[in-house]
C-alpha cells in the first residue's frame, strides 16, 4: 500500500525536526540564563564592600588639587565599610607576618587637634600641653578625673600615699601597680610614696624654667614623683635606700612602660611612655626622649620599626604624618584596640605600637 506510507513519512520528517528546533531553543535559553546569573554574580562582587576599611590607598593627587596622595575617598568614617577601590598596593603586612588578614586591618579618623595628646607628646619649650578640662588638684573629683580618663589613687600596701587627692592618667596607674607590686616582692616592704602625681597650674602659660615644665608634664597624668617614707620623708636617692628602691626601679621601670625622667634632692620623676616605646628607649640608651620621637618619622605603616618588651613580645612602632592643612588624619591600625597603642607627638603627627603577640598562630 504505497499511498499511506509516502503519506506517513512526510509527517514524521515534520515532527522531528519541530522537535527538534524546540529542544535547541530550551537549550539557549538554560546557556543565556546562565551566563546572565554568572555575569550578574561577577559583577556584584566587585562592589562587595569590606567589613574593614583598608586604609593603604595608593591614589595620586589629581592634578591642581590640594587632596594628598594617599588620602581616603571623602566621606571615609571609621568603622563604616568602603567599597576596595581597585588601587592597593601595600601588602597585607608588609615585612612581617604574611598570614595576618586583611579584615585586621582597620583605619581610625583622628582629629588634627589630637596630635597633642598621649602618652607620646614632647613637651618643651616649644611644645606647650593644654586640655579641656584640667582643673586644679584641690578641685578634681571622679566625675572630672573619668572625663579625663584618669583614676583615683587609693592606699596600698605596695607604696604609700601623702593624702586622698592623687590622680593619674588610668593606664599609668595600672602599670604604675604592676611596678610597685614587683618591687614590693624583691624587697619586702613598701615604703615607696608618692610625692607627686597630677597637679594643674592654670596660671602656667609657657615652659620658662625647670618648675613650669614639672608643672605641665604632671598636667598630663603620666608622671609620678617618688620618694622614700621610713618614718618621716627622706630622699629616694639617699644612699640608705639607693640600691634597694632606687636603682631597681631605674633599671626595671621600663619593663612597665616608664622611663626615668630626672631626679632631685628630694625625689625621683618616672614619665609613662607604653612598653614598646620604653623597652625601645632601653635598648637605645643614651637616646633622648625628643630624639627617639624624631627618629620614629622614618617609620611607616609598610616599614615599621620592630621592638622586642621584657616579655618576648614584639612590636610593630610607625608613624602617621599630619597633612598642612588637614583636619583629620586617617590612621591605619592592626588587631584589637586593646592591642595597639595611639598618641600624638605634639609635633605633627601620631605614633601607633601594636602587639603583634595578637597575631600569633
Amino acid at each position: 500500500m504505497p499511498g499511506p506510507n509516502n503519506v506517513y513519512k512526510p509527517k514524521m520528517a515534520g515532527f522531528l525536526i519541530a522537535a527538534i528546533a524546540l529542544v535547541m531553543v530550551v537549550i539557549l535559553i538554560l546557556i543565556s540564563t546562565i551566563l546572565i546569573v554568572a555575569s550578574g554574580t561577577e559583577a556584584g562582587a566587585t562592589t562587595v564592600e569590606t567589613t574593614h576599611i583598608n586604609p593603604y590607598y595608593t591614589t595620586p593627587a589629581q592634578s591642581g588639587s590640594n587632596t594628598p596622595a594617599g588620602t581616603p575617598p571623602s566621606g571615609n568614617t571609621a568603622g563604616t565599610t568602603v567599597p576596595d577601590p581597585g588601587t592597593t598596593t601595600a601588602p597585607v603586612n608588609p615585612g612581617t607576618d604574611p598570614n595576618i588578614d586583611p579584615s585586621d586591618v582597620t583605619t581610625l579618623e583622628m582629629p588634627v587637634s589630637k596630635v597633642g595628646e598621649g602618652a607620646l607628646i614632647l613637651i618643651d619649650k616649644s611644645h606647650f600641653y593644654t586640655k579641656d578640662g584640667l582643673v586644679a588638684r584641690k578641685d578634681m573629683n571622679s566625675t572630672t578625673a573619668g572625663i579625663l580618663g584618669f583614676e583615683w589613687v587609693r592606699a596600698s600596701e605596695y607604696y604609700k600615699i601623702p593624702n586622698n587627692s592623687l590622680y593619674l592618667d588610668a593606664a599609668t596607674l595600672d602599670a604604675f601597680n604592676d611596678m610597685t607590686a614587683d618591687l614590693y616582692e624583691v624587697t619586702g616592704t613598701g615604703i615607696i610614696q608618692i610625692r607627686n602625681a597630677y597637679y594643674y597650674s592654670a596660671d602656667v602659660t609657657a615652659i620658662t624654667d625647670q618648675d613650669s615644665l614639672e608643672s605641665v608634664e604632671h598636667s598630663t597624668g603620666y608622671v609620678v614623683d617618688l620618694e622614700i617614707n621610713n618614718n618621716g620623708i627622706s630622699p629616694l636617692t639617699s644612699n640608705q635606700y639607693k640600691e634597694q628602691y632606687y636603682t631597681w626601679l631605674v633599671e626595671n621601670c621600663w619593663k612597665y612602660g616608664f622611663i626615668h625622667l630626672r631626679d632631685t634632692t628630694k625625689y625621683s620623676s618616672f614619665r609613662y611612655v607604653g612598653i614598646a616605646h620604653a623597652a625601645a628607649l632601653h635598648k637605645e640608651s643614651g637616646l633622648s626622649f625628643e630624639t627617639y620621637l624624631t627618629s620614629l618619622t622614618a617609620y611607616s605603616f609598610d616599614s615599621r620599626k620592630k621592638v622586642v618588651d621584657s616579655e618576648g613580645n614584639e612590636w610593630w612602632i610607625y608613624y602617621v604624618k599630619a597633612e598642612a592643612g588637614a583636619q583629620t588624619v586617617y590612621v591605619p591600625v592592626l588587631g584589637d584596640s586593646k592591642h595597639y597603642q595611639i598618641s600624638g607627638d605634639n609635633k605633627g603627627g601620631f605614633i601607633v605600637a601594636v602587639n603583634s603577640a595578637q597575631f600569633a598562630q
